[in-house]
């Protein structure tokens, strides 16, 4: 796109800021256009943007009764109209001549326009600079935020047919702990949301180390509404801690995945040091602390020297499953996917099954291992 069919938008924006596109080439506008105390919702097409050829008024029959009954005015606008911009200026014009022609009734609108209408000045309350999508047919609508981190947060609205006796509903990447307000009123949902996005940085930010230092392994990659993260801290083992959104400063609920040996000192020193927690210190520097131990970054440690992906597939998601099956044998401790190894052992001939369990060797070291039947 050419940066002057970006500055010919932008100056119709200057000239009638309560106009929108949907579309990247701008080959659809629409237009909330206030003529005395009438406000209309005007749709245009304009295939050659920024060029008025073969421009059209394809919506709000209100409009379209207009030129019907006004044709003469009308044909003057395309005269002589060579931009998009030129025929929203003599279009405004138009309107404003013939406005005494413009039934003051709002029961007079047709259900069509009236529903555009009332969409259009739902954005127009939120803004349409906090507009970030808007489908061609109205169904759908975004509007976005940076937090006080520099993330961007996004609100989806989707707008039913029979909108406004319908509740359009939202949709947000947000915690579940975020019950959505639903409401005809895009402005309160807007607010609301803004206001549990504000609610929400504070566990964000404290979550935000983990992510840029630690070797994360679920979720991958994280987002907004994800409060948890499953931590490869040492070879074949695992720690997921999950924050409280209300009180992210405090110790989160803690769960290790790895071999007994491995685990067992980990379970004594969390129960033994937990009361060194620190309010003040990050989210890192405590965990590391009541554990007496060194988180892994990225930049040291590889994440195979690790070992926590399945060894047989060699991943470490699979069907949105995580490894959950581990070898005991000290020298061992591989990880594998519950599927991957059901599916080993059931292509080796001395694997046995009882009731709903196969029972066999590691492919690894060959120590016995039992893996549950998937469901």
């Amino acid at each position: 796109m050419s940066g002057e069919v970006r500055a010919h938008y932008e100056t119709i924006l200057k000239r009638f800021p309560d106009t929108l596109s949907p579309c990247k080439r701008y080959q659809r506008i629409f237009w909330l256009a206030r003529v005395g105390t009438t406000t209309m919702a005007i749709r245009i097409l304009c295939p050659h943007f920024p060029e008025a050829r073969n421009i059209q008024v394809t919506g709000d029959r209100d409009i379209l009764n207009l030129i019907s009954a006004n044709q003469d005015e009308y044909q003057e606008i395309c005269l002589d109209t060579s931009t998009v911009l030129q025929y929203m200026i003599k279009l405004s014009n138009f309107l404003k001549k013939v406005e005494q022609n413009i039934g003051a009734d709002p029961s007079a609108k047709s259900e069509d326009t009236g529903r555009d209408l009332a969409i259009l000045e739902e954005i127009e309350k939120v803004g349409f600079s906090n507009l970030t999508f808007i489908s061609e047919d109205l169904l759908k609508v975004q509007f976005s935020m940076t937090d006080e981190m520099e993330n961007i947060h996004k609100l989806d609205i989707t707008i039913p047919p029979e909108y406004p006796s319908v509740d359009p509903t939202p949709h947000a990447d947000l915690p579940s702990d975020w019950t959505p307000l639903v409401s005809k009123s895009f402005l309160d949902m807007y607010v609301s949301w803004i206001e549990a996005v504000v609610n929400f940085v504070p566990v964000w930010h404290t979550l935000a180390e983990l992510d840029r230092v630690c070797w994360v392994l679920d979720p991958d990659p994280p987002s907004p509404r994800h409060l948890y993260r499953r931590i490869a801290i040492a070879p074949s083992l695992c720690i997921q801690i999950e924050v409280d959104p209300s009180a992210p400063n405090q110790l989160p609920a803690i769960k290790f995945f790895g071999p007994d040996w491995k685990v067992t000192p980990l379970r004594e020193k969390l129960c033994v040091n937990s009361e060194e927690w620190d309010f003040e210190d990050p989210l890192l520097t405590n965990l590391e602390r009541i554990l007496d131990l060194d988180f892994p970054g990225k930049m040291s440690v590889s994440r195979e020297d690790l070992k926590v992906d399945c060894w047989i597939c060699y991943s470490y998601h699979l069907d949105n499953k995580v490894p959950s099956v581990i070898c005991r044998t000290k020298m061992c401790a591989a990880f594998f996917h519950q599927s991957c190894l059901y599916q080993w052992l059931k292509s080796v001939p001395e694997t046995r099954t009882t009731l709903e369990t196969l029972f066999g060797d590691c492919p690894y070291c060959k120590s016995p291992i039992n893996v549950g039947i998937p469901k």
